[in-house]
């Protein structure tokens, strides 16, 4: 389509059009108000095309440090659990190990520690050797599961840095949204701190639950973007595109998830500190008797005949018939 100039000065517009077989159709529009009006309705699609390549390669962007941002916290939670004695066995839902794994777990972990080569912070110095130990801790590897306890005792750096990318992931989504408004973006700032200090003064403020309630402002600012386009869209009645509807979509899996985790360490952290409390305890004799004392005992009071008391306070036989 475009506008062609004759001899005499003046222009003509013509349309084309692809046709069901391959072959393109001219079709002459003169330069009347229909061919003004078609001309205006192709440059107003050729430029909301155009906006629509700016999004999607925007939305691309931001998209790509989300899920690099949620994956990262998401596995250092995962590395947490595992350490304090916890594992999620066909992703049911994390629950506690038994305390005879724990112990042996202990017990694999001293022998490591005399016997290991490797360097401290080894395998936390990059985000490929933290996944490798992860996916051996579910999948049941034992040495896997004392190397990850000592590397996140020997690096407690992974929670700071995490937290510093927490800051520059909120900040790009508040630019997202605020655009070139800088008060508006002051004020979607006040609104995202108000937020992260709420949840924080819910819970028990260790390290990991301000790790997970970062991640759940920053998913949350990410659904707040997504409903803006959403909203322009539907004011301006324009059809919402496709792969905005899909990066919508993903967003909002990113906030469940960052919920279910943030709901997970609060859940689990009253009963987190007695489970690192019995790995980090060697077993010793005397526990090892007083666990042996205490099941016979509850053995004992168990095949005990209830009954029994009752005959011995009674001052008078008990007839048999």
């Amino acid at each position: 389509m475009a506008w062609e100039k004759r001899q005499n000065g003046r222009k003509y517009f013509y349309l084309c059009r692809r046709m069901p077989d391959g072959r393109v159709h001219k079709q002459y529009l003169g330069n009347g108000l229909r061919a003004e009006m078609e001309s205006l309705r192709l440059e107003s699609k050729a430029f909301q095309k155009q906006i629509d390549s700016q999004l999607r390669q925007r939305i691309a962007e931001l998209e790509s440090m989300a899920e690099d941002y949620a994956s990262s916290t998401l596995l250092l939670l995962q590395a947490h659990l595992y350490t304090t004695g916890y594992h999620n066995p066909k992703s049911r839902g994390w629950r506690k190990r038994r305390s005879v794994q724990m112990i042996k777990s202990a017990e694999c972990e001293n022998q490591e520690q005399e016997d290991s080569d490797l360097e401290p912070g080894e395998l936390v110095s990059e985000q490929a050797n933290l996944e490798e130990v992860v996916r051996r801790c579910r999948n049941g590897d034992r040495d896997a599961l004392v190397t990850l306890r000592r590397a996140m005792q020997e690096d407690p750096n992974l929670f700071s840095q995490l937290g510093h990318i927490a800051a520059k992931v909120q900040t790009e989504w508040v630019r997202a949204l605020s655009g070139h408004d800088l008060f508006e973006r002051e004020l979607i700032f006040k609104r995202a701190r108000e937020l992260r200090q709420g949840l924080i003064e819910e819970g028990t403020g260790s390290h990991l639950e301000r790790l997970m309630v970062d991640h759940v402002v920053a998913t949350h600012l990410e659904q707040g973007f997504h409903g803006l386009i959403e909203a322009r869209c539907i004011g301006k009645g324009i059809e919402l595109p496709k792969f905005e509807v899909e990066a919508s979509q993903r967003a909002a899996r990113r906030h469940e998830k960052a919920l279910a985790a943030l709901t997970t360490i609060r859940a689990l952290a009253p009963r987190m500190e007695s489970h690192v409390e019995l790995v980090s305890e060697e077993p010793t004799e005397e526990a090892a008797c007083e666990q042996t004392t205490a099941h016979a005992h509850v053995h004992a009071h168990a095949e005990t005949n209830r009954l029994t008391a009752v005959f011995d306070r009674t001052q008078h036989p008990v007839p048999l018939n």
